[in-house]
């Protein structure tokens, strides 16, 4: 393969693309690794100028995941089983048909890893999952799972063409443990038990097209207090016993949303607003679509002690995270 194409974009290289992602995951918190299956429709590619009858092949970005099987579905109504092979320097993988097809959509089945974070030093990126202390018993038991995807890491989390310009919907599905709350992009839209299990599997709405950087989620033992700005609610998902440490960057993002609506002349385009403390994040604050994660040490404030000095950080931490989430078109700028 000539160098200067396997650099190119997919966007540029692919004859199909992606018209929406169906993820679903299960994930274990006492495991190292999560399974995944990820239906994909496709259409053709305008920008495509390759070989107009050359064989079916398919080109995803991926990274220390593991395809475990792959199946195409094409016009004609016929399944068929996809070859399987990795350019792992690129970190793709390639699906590839001995015939021309006319495609419809792919069905990916794989399984991921998921780090674990024991340090600061400890780079949380793609998955991964950490335990903590809560701050009312002490217990070291509770349990947090999260992602991280910018610039590159969703291709950590699912195959994707994981490029800034290429914005999709993404509907998400999580089976894990049912006490656990879990929090992605969009709203949770239903939560069903899983018979003889201790799990559930919770079902989120589509999201708007998003670029996969800001595609994120977060299942774990988290304590959510809640207000409203306008019509759009704000919550705050926090360690377990830390909920009054939250209130006064809750209060902020809730009196910041109509400043920014105000300024930039556009509402809020998406149906809630989530901030998730975490108690290691390497980027310090990351703003995922209706979705922002903070390391907690960044966050936290005791409202009742603390100087007005002292809650400058906590300003400047919800002020860029929210600013990302309104901009002067209903989009955001990732």
């Amino acid at each position: 393969m000539d160098q200067s194409w396997a650099d190119s974009p997919l966007e540029l290289t692919n004859q199909y693309l992606p018209q929406s992602y169906d993820l679903s995951l299960k994930l274990d918190h006492v495991k190292p690794n999560f399974q995944g299956q990820v239906r994909i429709p496709l259409v053709e590619n305008s920008l495509y100028n390759g070989e107009a009858n050359a064989p079916f092949c398919l080109s995803l970005h991926a990274h220390k995941l593991i395809v475990t099987s792959a199946q195409l579905q094409t016009t004609e109504g016929v399944s068929q089983k996809l070859k399987v092979s990795y350019d792992r320097p690129h970190q793709r993988v390639v699906f590839s048909a001995e015939g021309v097809l006319s495609a419809t959509e792919i069905t990916v089945s794989f399984l991921g890893s998921v780090a674990s974070i024991k340090t600061f030093h400890d780079e949380t990126y793609g998955v991964f999952k950490t335990n903590y202390s809560d701050s009312v018993q002490g217990r070291s038991d509770n349990y947090v799972i999260a992602t991280h995807a910018q610039p590159f890491g969703c291709r950590s989390i699912f195959p994707v063409v994981d490029e800034l310009t290429h914005k999709v919907p993404i509907s998400l599905s999580i089976t894990t443990k049912s006490s656990f709350k879990v929090v992605s992009n969009a709203p949770l839209s239903t939560a069903t038990i899983v018979d003889m299990t201790e799990n559930s599997v919770f079902t989120f709405k589509p999201t708007p097209p998003i670029a996969p950087s800001v595609f994120g989620f977060m299942i774990g033992d988290f304590e959510k207090i809640e207000n409203i700005s306008g019509i759009t609610p704000v919550c705050a998902y926090v360690t377990k016993g830390d909920s009054q440490y939250a209130q006064y960057a809750l209060k902020t993002a809730v009196s910041l949303l109509p400043v920014f609506e105000t300024v930039l002349g556009v509402k809020y385009p998406l149906e809630k607003l989530d901030i998730v403390a975490l108690p290691f994040l390497s980027d310090a604050v990351m703003e995922n679509w209706g979705m922002i994660t903070v390391i907690k040490d960044a966050l936290f404030l005791d409202e009742t002690s603390a100087s007005e000095e002292a809650k400058i950080p906590c300003q400047a931490v919800d002020f860029p995270s929210i600013d990302s989430s309104v901009d002067r078109k209903p989009c955001f700028r990732r």
